[in-house]
């Protein structure tokens, strides 16, 4: 319910997209080719390792409850260069509640409204805002609130995503917003609280995700002169158009040039760190596109 060098790059946010913009679009009529790729899809699900939970405060009411978020799955799709993100599927289980430490809620189960989800997405810093709508399912019975399974919550999202070829791709999730009960207590009156859920999720990196979502915004982000700056996204939005017309293999030879672009700048106008971000990334992205003409 909630939703190498990561790409959480500090800027003021609307400096930060303006300058990416203008510089994907220099690179795109240097190039010669569209200005517009199409929207990704990141298909992501919560990281084991790490602790997931969804907590209701209550307040002066009834204090916190807490449970653990148990799987999350969910489909994000950012657009880079219309700067959106929204959620086109999400479900999630998460443990039974125990509301002022009576009412039980049973097993909890929630999924996003279809259509519901909007956001706007800062691809320099990772950065994500979204809006939507979520019906909670539950098991127990919350009659005494009114409540029948499901109910349907608004929340907003402040997200961060990360992606590199060394620790692959993660989105750090925080939704929030409130909502209130009927007080069986004093008819007439209400119950407000505040819910909260927190995941950390991962998928999978693939060479259009690599190009848009990491090279991209690094080589903008890095302190890397202009001139030697515009001639790199040259070569990565080359890249990227043969990758989006199936034409992998040239993509592959394309990101080889950028590589030794990258080679001969290092220590120079690309320092060693960045250096090593850039050619991980790209290096990671051949193989991917390397295997994906064999396994045809």
């Amino acid at each position: 319910m909630c939703s190498n060098r990561p790409m959480v790059w500090r800027k003021t946010q609307v400096g930060a997209f303006a300058r990416g913009s203008a510089a994907l679009v220099l690179a795109a009529i240097l190039s010669g080719g569209p200005a517009l790729a199409d929207p990704i899809s990141l298909v992501a699900r919560q990281r084991p390792s790490t602790t997931s939970s969804f907590s209701l405060d209550f307040g002066a009411y009834g204090g916190v409850a807490s449970a653990q978020i148990t799987q999350t799955d969910f489909e994000l799709e950012v657009d880079a260069d219309l700067g959106t993100a929204h959620f086109a599927q999400y479900k999630q289980f998460v443990d039974p509640l125990l509301l002022f430490g009576v009412f039980d809620t049973g097993n909890i189960r929630v999924e996003v409204v279809p259509g519901s989800s909007t956001g706007t997405l800062n691809v320099l810093t990772g950065e994500f805002t979204t809006q939507e709508l979520y019906d909670v399912y539950f098991d127990g019975d919350l009659s005494p609130f009114g409540l029948t399974s499901p109910v349907r919550l608004p929340s907003t999202s402040e997200d961060t995503m990360s992606l590199s070829a060394l620790s692959g791709g993660e989105v750090t999730m925080a939704w929030t917003g409130t909502y209130e009960l009927p007080n069986p207590s004093a008819p007439g009156t209400t119950i407000p609280f505040r819910y909260t859920c927190s995941v950390q999720a991962e998928f999978a990196p693939e060479p259009v995700t690599l190009l848009e979502l990491a090279l991209i915004p690094n080589v903008i982000n890095f302190n890397i002169p202009r001139s030697l700056e515009t001639s790199l996204l040259t070569n990565l939005d080359k890249a990227l158009n043969f990758v989006n017309t199936s034409r992998e293999l040239k993509a592959a030879t394309t990101l080889v040039s950028f590589i030794s672009l990258v080679e001969s700048q290092r220590g120079l106008k690309i320092s060693e760190d960045d250096a090593d971000s850039l050619v991980s990334d790209a290096e990671a992205a051949i193989v991917m596109l390397r295997d994906s003409v064999i396994s045809r």
